[in-house]
């Protein structure tokens, strides 16, 4: 099953997200809680210096209001 872990960009930004079902996070995942901790501080890291595009809304709904 993915697992991932993701933070919300800043105001107007998409966030960043990261699988975390990774072959060294398994094995930390074997061995110690203080591994995996560590592991999982470093991703949190990666992913703060994310270079959060900004969102783009585009509407493509349906008006059901009368033409003008």
């Amino acid at each position: 099953m993915p697992l991932s872990l993701g933070i919300p960009g800043p105001r107007g930004h998409q966030g960043a997200s990261l699988l975390l079902n990774t072959r060294q996070m398994l094995d930390a995942a074997r061995t110690s809680r203080s591994r995996v901790k560590n592991l999982l501080e470093s991703e949190l890291k990666r992913l703060r210096t994310f270079d959060f595009p900004p969102r783009v809304n585009i509407h493509t709904g349906n008006n059901v209001g009368s033409e003008p």
